[in-house]
């Protein structure tokens, strides 16, 4: 009788940890899904604070100032590699060659002249039809 129950303390044991386990694996999941929530508001608390400050509403002071700066750089050097990128665009118009023959086939995207089996353009990547 002893071995039948050493062995039922220990299925029960074991059943004990399963469920401890299962447990604490839902509880790990909730917590996840939490953070990502949290993570998702803090976002659009920042869209918020940051559309308000764009119209003016709101006057930054200490660390919000600082970042606040750091933004209006980041946006300062966006809008500048965008008129660099017109640039190359402008200049790749300019050196880019007549079509020769009709049905010449060039990229959507960029311009470059492909070849007529071309499935994707060799200067940008872009995936042709």
């Amino acid at each position: 009788m002893a071995l039948f129950d050493k062995v039922s303390e220990f299925a029960k044991s074991a059943s004990d940890m399963t469920a401890s386990v299962i447990g604490t694996t839902k509880l790990n999941a909730k917590i996840a899904l939490e953070e990502k929530n949290v993570a998702a508001l803090t976002a659009r608390l920042g869209e918020i604070f940051l559309a308000k400050l764009d119209a003016g509403e709101l006057l930054p002071e200490g660390d919000v100032a600082e970042i606040c700066k750091e933004i209006a750089t980041c946006r300062q050097n966006i809008a500048a590699f965008e008129a660099e990128i017109e640039e190359v665009k402008a200049a790749k118009d300019q050196d880019a060659p007549a079509p020769a023959a009709a049905g010449a086939k060039f990229c959507a995207n960029c311009g470059e002249a492909l070849s007529a089996e071309a499935k994707f353009c060799p200067s940008c990547g872009t995936k042709q039809e």
